[in-house]
């Protein structure tokens, strides 16, 4: 094992953690933007398929739970750029998330004043919105940003 292997991995996890939230991201903004207009067969699709991205960013997640506990002016970085590209990968992983949060939020919110004028068809598309919007709170609640590069200190060779 070379001494830089341990951090290529942790930049190669927060690469595939931006991908999967970049999917994510495209899901949560557009399906649920018509989602009155959608019966509930292809909601109930787009939803499954939020599943599948929220179980793969939590397995990303529990690879990355290592580098939780260690400490990071321990880890030896090829260079410092490449600490830099690290963080802000994980800066980009973090702009995402909220970005993904405040879309669902949004959603739910347009979703239940409608359900108030449209009644029935719209309380299925309501509570659809918060069984994602609860996946999203379940993965937010474990800390998800409990990853530390080290940022605030220089870097040592």
């Amino acid at each position: 094992m070379t001494p830089f292997e341990d951090t290529r991995t942790l930049t190669t996890l927060i690469g595939a953690k931006r991908d999967c939230l970049l999917e994510l991201r495209a899901v949560a903004q557009g399906p649920l933007d018509s989602a009155g207009d959608r019966d509930g067969g292809d909601l109930m699709t787009v939803l499954a398929g939020k599943r599948q991205l929220l179980a793969r960013l939590r397995s990303i997640e529990q690879a990355l739970d290592p580098f939780r506990r260690q400490q990071p002016q321990r880890r030896s970085w090829p260079t410092d750029a490449d600490r830099r590209q690290c963080s802000a990968l994980l800066d980009e992983c973090d702009a995402l998330w909220q970005e993904i949060v405040a879309a669902e939020a949004a959603a739910t919110s347009m979703a239940q004043v409608g359900n108030r004028m449209s009644g029935t068809a719209q309380a299925k598309d309501t509570a659809a919105s918060l069984a994602a919007r609860a996946a999203y709170a379940v993965h937010s609640s474990e800390g998800a940003r409990q990853l530390d590069l080290d940022r605030t200190e220089e870097y040592e060779s």
